[in-house]
């Protein structure tokens, strides 16, 4: 089967006008998360990391982070929102923001770098969403923050390494043995 040449050339043309649909400008960008500059300001930081990823890229990866896209719909403002629902008093829930606009103003610019320069990786926001939603049916959410701040530093810092973060880092597994009847 020969596909037509006119299709050929609105099939990229179609690629551009979506990615181009997709990247942020000041005005889509609320008070809930830091400001453009912030972000223009840690993309200059990385000389080595501009020539991997420009600018443009970069700040629309910032922007999925916070608010989510088409494959992933669920950003950091609606993670927090979801946690804040999960919390008793005013003070819980700002204390919960607090530490969530921490962790996502360290996270977003470095996840948003290209794979190749990035300490924080996908496979972190994932497990470190994952232990959010863990942490709602232990009623640990307040505690659970503060060890995902301290290893999002840890790691920015580089005084640990990528592969100690697992599932089981925050939330230890109890062992199951076969034939023990007290698991029943």
């Amino acid at each position: 089967m020969q596909i037509p040449f006119k299709t050929l050339l609105i099939l990229p043309l179609l690629a551009m006008l979506f990615s181009c649909s997709s990247l942020p400008n000041e005005q889509s960008w609320s008070d809930d998360i830091p400001t453009v500059n912030y972000f223009l300001d840690k993309y200059t930081e990385d000389k080595a990391h501009q020539e991997a990823l420009s600018q443009r890229d970069y700040l629309m990866w910032v922007h999925r982070f916070y608010y989510g896209w088409a494959l992933y719909k669920r950003g950091w403002i609606q993670a927090t929102q979801e946690l804040n629902e999960t919390l008793d008093t005013e003070q819980e829930k700002q204390l919960a923001t607090d530490l969530m606009t921490q962790i996502g103003q360290l996270v977003a610019p470095e996840w948003a770098k290209n794979k190749d320069y990035r300490v924080i990786n996908t496979r972190h926001l994932s497990i470190w969403g994952n232990t959010i939603n863990t942490s709602v049916t232990k009623n640990q959410q307040i505690s659970t923050l503060y060890s995902i701040l301290a290893d999002v530093n840890a790691l920015l810092e580089k005084r640990i390494n990528k592969q100690v973060i697992t599932p089981e880092r925050y939330f230890a597994q109890v062992p199951f043995e076969v034939g023990d009847d007290n698991n029943f």
